[in-house]
C-alpha cells in the first residue's frame, strides 16, 4: 500500500461520508417542506371554509330579498353559483390537505404503521416571521458553505487531482540502489578507510 493510495482511500471515505451527510440533509428538507405544505393546505381549507360561509350567507339575504320584491331572480342565480365555486373549492383543498399529509406520513415513516394511512395530521407549529434581515452575501456564503452537494463536488475534484498525480508519478522513471561492502580479512576498518581501499590491490575490484 502506498501513500498515495492512503491518500485517495481517504478522500474517498471522505466523500463517502459527505454524501450520506447528504442524503440525510435532503430528508429532513423534504419532510420541513412536506410539513409546512401540509400548513398552508389546512390554512387554505379553513381560508376557503370562511369564504363559503360568506357566500352562503350572501345567498340567504337574496332569497329574502327576491320573496319581498326587492332583488331580481338573476342576481339569485348569481350568489348560488357563488356557492357551488365556494363548494368546489372545498373539495379541492380536502383533496391537497390529504396529499400533503399522505407524503408527510411517507417522509416520517407514519406510513409504516398498521394504521398509518388513517392517522390525521394536525400541525402545531405555526411558520415565523423574521424581524431580523441578514445581508443576502451573508446568507448566500453561508448557504454555499454548509451545502453537502457543494462539498461532495470539492471533494470530488480533490480526489480527481490527487489521481492524477498518483497516475503522472508512475509514469516517472524509478530507481532503486542496494550496495554491500564485506572486507575478506576480518580486520577492523572504518567504513570511509574500506571505500577508499576497494580499487587497491589489496582489494582489488
Amino acid at each position: 500500500v502506498t501513500m498515495g493510495g492512503v491518500l485517495l482511500a481517504q478522500k474517498n471515505h471522505e466523500q463517502s461520508m459527505i454524501q450520506l451527510e447528504q442524503s440525510a440533509f435532503e430528508t429532513i428538507i423534504a419532510t420541513e417542506s412536506a410539513y409546512w405544505n401540509l400548513v398552508l393546505a389546512r390554512e387554505q381549507l379553513e381560508v376557503a371554509k370562511l369564504a363559503l360561509d360568506a357566500a352562503q350567507q350572501l345567498l340567504d339575504r337574496s332569497k329574502a330579498r327576491i320573496e319581498s320584491g326587492a332583488q331580481a331572480q338573476y342576481e339569485l342565480l348569481s350568489a348560488q353559483a357563488e356557492v357551488a365555486a365556494r363548494q368546489q373549492e372545498i373539495i379541492q383543498w380536502q383533496a391537497t390537505v390529504g396529499q400533503a399529509q399522505d407524503e408527510l406520513k411517507r417522509l416520517t415513516g407514519i406510513a409504516q404503521l398498521p394504521i398509518g394511512w388513517g392517522i390525521d395530521i394536525l400541525p402545531t407549529e405555526q411558520p415565523l416571521v423574521a424581524t431580523r434581515v441578514t445581508a443576502a452575501d451573508s446568507l448566500l456564503s453561508l448557504a454555499m458553505r454548509s451545502r453537502p452537494d457543494v462539498r461532495v463536488a470539492e471533494q470530488q475534484r480533490e480526489a480527481r487531482l490527487l489521481s492524477l498525480r498518483l497516475q503522472h508519478n508512475a509514469l516517472l522513471p524509478s530507481l532503486n540502489a542496494t550496495g554491500g561492502l564485506t572486507l575478506a580479512d576480518g580486520s577492523p576498518r572504518s567504513y570511509g578507510k574500506s571505500l577508499d581501499e576497494i580499487a587497491t590491490v589489496e582489494y582489488p575490484s
